[in-house]
């Protein structure tokens, strides 16, 4: 039963899926230092391919930034560091490991937003779109 055990053990630790997500950790290196100014990121940015599904992005005090509208890891949101020169376009939310997000504004009102989770090496990539409210 121990021999089991130890060979489940070993399997997981080499197990690339969940502990070497290299795109992440390429992304995270590649952006660790990338900001977004506040006002450009700020408010409500809406999926291009359904208007009905929203996210705001909104500051809760001079050194956090998150999005309302998606939750993930342990049900929490994903939260960004804020600074006077901008938001830290890398995020995450709380989850062991967390899950990572990484924002890239593509254009003034065009946001891509990659998602990774716990059991894959790969990203979800969502765009957004700023529209103007009526």
């Amino acid at each position: 039963m121990k021999d089991l055990l130890r060979l489940i053990l070993i399997l997981v630790a080499f197990n690339t899926n969940v502990f070497c997500q290299v795109e992440t950790l390429e992304t995270w290196k590649t952006y660790e230092n990338t900001q977004i100014e506040l006002n450009k990121i700020i408010g409500a940015w809406y999926a291009t391919d359904s208007i009905e599904y929203a996210i705001n992005f909104i500051s809760i005090n001079e050194t956090i930034v998150y999005i309302d509208g998606i939750e993930s890891g342990v049900g929490g949101p994903y939260s960004f560091r804020l600074d006077q020169n901008g938001v830290f376009v890398n995020g995450s939310a709380a989850n062991w490991p967390p899950y990572y997000c990484t924002l890239f504004l593509r254009e003034n009102n065009l946001l891509e937003i990659k998602y990774w989770n716990f059991l894959g090496p790969e990203s979800t990539s969502i765009l957004y779109k700023r529209m103007k409210s009526d």
